[in-house]
């Protein structure tokens, strides 16, 4: 558990999937990122420098998260995260919203404790649901607009769970209609003291 693990986000828009195959890759060229999907993009609002990926805010936006989520202060070992990733991708001048969902299978401490710190910079909101074996726990994640005056540039949604009986985490961030906004995770793992659960679904809406 020494090392983290940093996976992808995906967009999971069964509109966006169709959209895509319809179009069959005939987009711009020379309005797509450097390092660009099929998927088209608008060259408005794409900002590919921060990773050589598709972004809705400009770069400097997107590292300020990049940095805010690593250097958070939290109690423990960074073993999972994953973004920023954009609120919608361009298809077609569409804006297609983008949910993130990453599955994970990992050996989870059943004397450890676990937290989720989802971030969100820009406009608008998400719906943060992270599954934690028998768990469930929900939070609205309220994005903040950047500002150069500010040290958090970013709304956070908090959520501990404990390890016990859980083998797959499993965190599903969607945002809300008409978000503008760049939204990253991580996932810590620590000793500090874990609740008991029973062996069922507990559902935590914070």
């Amino acid at each position: 558990m020494g090392e983290y693990r940093i996976i992808s986000a995906v967009a999971l828009s069964i509109a966006m999937i169709g959209t895509c195959c319809a179009c069959g890759g005939t987009h711009d060229a020379a309005n797509a990122p450097a390092s660009s999907s099929s998927l088209s993009s608008s060259a408005e609002t794409a900002t590919p420098n921060a990773d050589n990926g598709y972004h809705v805010l400009p770069d400097y936006q997107v590292k300020r998260l990049q940095s805010e989520l690593r250097d958070f202060p939290v109690d423990g070992t960074m073993i999972e995260s994953a973004g920023p990733a954009p609120s919608y991708l361009d298809v077609n001048g569409a804006h297609v919203t983008q949910t993130m969902q990453n599955e994970t299978k990992l050996d989870f401490r059943a004397d450890k404790s676990y937290t989720l710190i989802a971030m969100c910079t820009g406009e608008g909101g998400a719906n943060v649901e992270w599954r934690f074996g028998v768990q469930l726990s929900r939070q609205h994640l309220d994005c903040r607009p950047y500002s150069d005056t500010r040290y958090m540039n970013a709304g956070i949604a908090d959520m501990g769970v404990t390890g016990i009986g859980a083998d797959t985490s499993v965190v599903t961030i969607t945002p809300d209609n008409g978000t503008k906004a760049e939204i990253a995770y991580r996932i810590d793992e620590s000793d500090a003291p874990a609740p008991i659960v029973a062996d069922s679904i507990i559902v935590r809406d914070q």
